[in-house]
């Protein structure tokens, strides 16, 4: 008898880029423990996420250059949408076992109530050490205005975009309220306005009466809750969570942000959009936008692998056989990653700009050092050759260009008798089947 096992291997799963939500949570508070426990169960951040008062808390597992990218919450909208919020993306190193706090900002109500002004401004989304001192925030949207009422103002949404700019948007709409400043929170003005949107360490400012105070969002260090509206048509009329401010009957909230949004109007004629929230970044490589993110908050992280010596073997190499290029490299997420020799110090996308040596494109390696090997040919005889290593992972971001990626390996030359040799292995790799690089 003849037993044939058959092993069936499940396909290599690779971590994800670590994306911090609102864990599904809406309102001017944040999520609980509970409900971040069961949004990242199953993903790279089940079980190391700790929540305290709606507030993230996260330690870098180890010293490497990372991606943060961080995104402000929407503003409420029901005549008019709410404005987005801003996207800010940088490069940052980080040293294992610090720790980051996260506020995932919080769209702002839509609701509108009888008027359609009643609704709240976005929160803004803010990633500081614990003494509070921000890497990276992302401005809030401001809350859309009623098209029954209050037509008098301008009103182009990009008043209440999130901005790439520390300051809060100023409005003016029969008086000003000034938008924040140096991580302060914005101002109102005028009779019946929106709150004012909470900055990094200053509160928004409150709104007009009716019925009820329309609040200012809170400031990130006192805890970054939204303002409430006022109470005369009900109470869904909030400013998000990350500083929004609450919405009232000639004007929506302001956001949140490193600065927040001012906010001015007046009942019956004049109401605009909520002043949208300054950001904040300090990472290199930056790319930033204002007013694109049409939802709630969120925060992406990723790791740049890094590369931390090259060796070649053996060099100098004779004509005819590989020589082994090696890279060894770490990851701060443990991502696996796969090695590209280049001829040039530049990478396009995940692949040489200008000609490799050798790859490990097939599959991946988990571990360092990853290796590839290039099989000298007959143009490679008596010269030194430059090579440049690159391991790109699976998010796919690559190490960077410049030392210490950089080394060369020497062919020896060799004599008539050597060439023919050479050629003889490299007709025999051809016979048996075995794959060779030819450049």
């Amino acid at each position: 008898m003849i037993l044939i096992f058959i092993i069936l291997l499940a396909p290599a799963v690779y971590p994800a880029p670590s994306t911090f939500t609102n864990c599904a949570q809406t309102g001017r508070t944040g999520p609980s423990q509970a409900q971040c426990n069961t949004a990242y169960s199953g993903t790279p951040l089940q079980g190391i996420v700790t929540v305290t008062s709606g507030i993230q808390y996260w330690t870098v597992p180890s010293t490497g250059r990372y991606t943060i990218e961080a995104f402000g919450a929407k503003g409420g909208g029901v005549h008019t949408t709410g404005a987005p919020g801003a996207r800010m993306r940088g490069d940052f190193t980080l040293t294992a076992g610090t720790v980051l706090k996260i506020l995932v900002g919080q769209a702002g109500a839509s609701w509108g109530g009888a008027h359609g002004n009643e609704n709240g401004g976005g929160g803004g989304t803010f990633v500081t050490n614990t003494a509070n001192t921000p890497l990276i925030i992302a401005g809030g949207g401001g809350g859309g205005p009623s098209t029954s009422y209050g037509l008098s103002c301008a009103r182009p949404i990009t008043l209440g975009y999130g901005q790439t700019g520390t300051s809060g948007v100023t409005i003016s709409c029969f008086a000003t309220g000034t938008g924040g400043a140096g991580g302060g929170g914005g101002s109102t003005a005028g009779t019946y306005q929106g709150g004012g949107g909470g900055g990094l360490t200053g509160n928004g400012a409150n709104g007009g009466t009716h019925c009820a105070i329309a609040y200012g969002g809170l400031s990130f260090t006192n805890g970054g809750v939204g303002g409430t509206g006022n109470t005369c048509y009900g109470t869904t009329n909030w400013g998000g969570f990350g500083g929004g401010g609450g919405g009232q009957l000639s004007g929506p909230g302001a956001a949140g942000g490193y600065s927040g949004g001012g906010q001015a109007g007046n009942w019956v004629l004049s109401s605009t959009y909520g002043g949208g929230g300054g950001s904040y970044n300090i990472g290199t490589s930056q790319s930033n936008s204002a007013g694109v993110n049409a939802g709630n908050g969120y925060v992406i992280i990723t790791s740049y692998p890094v590369i931390s010596s090259v060796t070649d073997s053996p060099d100098p190499v004779n004509f005819g056989l590989p020589v082994k290029l090696s890279a060894y490299w770490t990851s701060a997420l443990g991502l696996s990653v796969k090695l590209h020799a280049c001829k040039t110090d530049s990478m396009t996308g995940t692949s040489c700009t200008s000609g490799y040596w050798c790859d490990t494109t097939a599959e991946w390696d988990s571990t360092s050092p990853s290796n590839c090997s290039y099989l000298t040919q007959p143009g490679d005889n008596a010269t030194t050759h430059d090579y440049y290593l690159f391991v790109c992972d699976s998010d796919p971001q690559c190490s960077l260009a410049s030392n210490p990626n950089q080394g060369s390996f020497t062919v020896r030359q060799s004599t008539v008798l050597g060439v023919v040799e050479s050629w003889l292995r490299i007709a025999n790799n051809l016979i048996i089947g075995n794959t060779i690089t030819i450049s």
